[in-house]
């Protein structure tokens, strides 16, 4: 049985970026899982499609490979 049978690789980043809501600005931390290793302008733009009010990508990190269950 190979790995691929039963699992889907995956790849894990450390993101932290800044938001600004009715003129509040906060810096949100976060680890998310990937499905394809990417770049860091193509996190960047993911990010700021997929979170509201991003005004700032302060940090992306490929932190390392994962595997998910199928």
């Amino acid at each position: 049985m190979r790995i691929e049978d039963n699992w889907i690789e995956g790849f894990l980043y450390y993101i932290e970026f800044r938001v600004e809501t009715n003129e509040i600005n906060r810096n949100i931390k976060k680890i998310i899982i990937l499905h394809e290793e990417l770049d860091k302008i193509e996190v960047i733009k993911i990010i700021k499609s997929r979170f509201s009010h991003v005004k700032e990508v302060i940090h992306v990190d490929l932190f390392d490979e994962v595997l998910l269950p199928k």
